[in-house]
């Protein structure tokens, strides 16, 4: 073996052992992150939550039944697994009470469920959240470009939905996959149809579905509600056709 070839093994070897160095400083770093800084962010960010409900609200002589709760964000925290539910990835400030049909806007979408509530998020002006090319992940798209929350009872939501004109869902197909089964790319390839709007993975379904899966007690109560609510709120527009890809 020539002295090149010994050098240029050199090099390799060094290379490999610098980048296992890296590679541990990295998994290092997010371990710490994940176990011990994401715990303080999550319960720093509670308590500035509850001293900003304290001074801006809503108190109690703001919630009327059957409306719609909205908040203006302040400050969107940075997406983390840890920090799962809506509400606690924003730093929100009440701004008015309105009426239910607001979540009918163009702009609103259905984020998630939780124990109770129907979370929306209005979106930046100009952005299409069901643009599978540039959004091929709807929560993600939803966080990234939220500009208000909107906060909907279940009870609320379930009585709104029910006194609408009929609307069977025939319009709307579901696709429920696994994770790296090249589902993003057949939902892409469907959008690039425009036959349809394509809502790849929006995380209320996967919230419906969780409470259907544990069965969840206030789930098991109304699940035809649940499900109806979640499913006519992300496919709103009876006359357009919807592709819905979960997973």
């Amino acid at each position: 073996m020539g002295t090149a070839d010994k050098s240029k093994l050199k090099l390799m070897s060094s290379f490999s052992d610098y980048t296992y160095i890296v590679s541990s400083v990295q998994e290092v770093l997010y371990i710490i992150r994940v176990l011990f800084l994401a715990p303080i962010y999550i319960i720093l960010a509670r308590i500035l939550q509850w001293i900003i409900n304290l001074m801006c609200g809503p108190y109690h002589a703001h919630y009327e039944q059957d409306k719609a709760v909205s908040y203006d964000i302040l400050w969107d925290l940075k997406y983390h697994f840890v920090i799962r539910n809506a509400l606690n990835c924003f730093l929100r400030k009440f701004k008015k009470v309105q009426e239910i049909s607001v979540v009918e806007d163009e702009d609103v979408s259905l984020y998630c469920v939780n124990d109770t509530d129907f979370i929306f998020t209005r979106a930046r002006p100009g952005t299409d959240l069901f643009d599978c090319d540039k959004h091929p992940f709807l929560f993600l798209a939803q966080h990234n470009t939220a500009i208000e929350l909107i906060i909907v009872s279940h009870q609320a939501l379930f009585r709104y939905i029910n006194a609408k004109p009929y609307y069977d869902g025939r319009n709307i197909t579901l696709s429920y996959m696994n994770g790296r089964c090249g589902s993003t790319l057949a939902a892409s390839m469907i959008h690039k149809t425009g036959q349809c709007t394509v809502v790849s993975e929006p995380w209320a379904m996967l919230d419906t579905l969780k409470y259907a899966y544990t069965a969840h007690p206030k789930f098991q109560a109304d699940n035809h509600n649940f499900i109806k609510a979640t499913v006519l709120t992300i496919a709103k527009d009876p006359k357009r056709k919807y592709f819905i890809k979960m997973g």
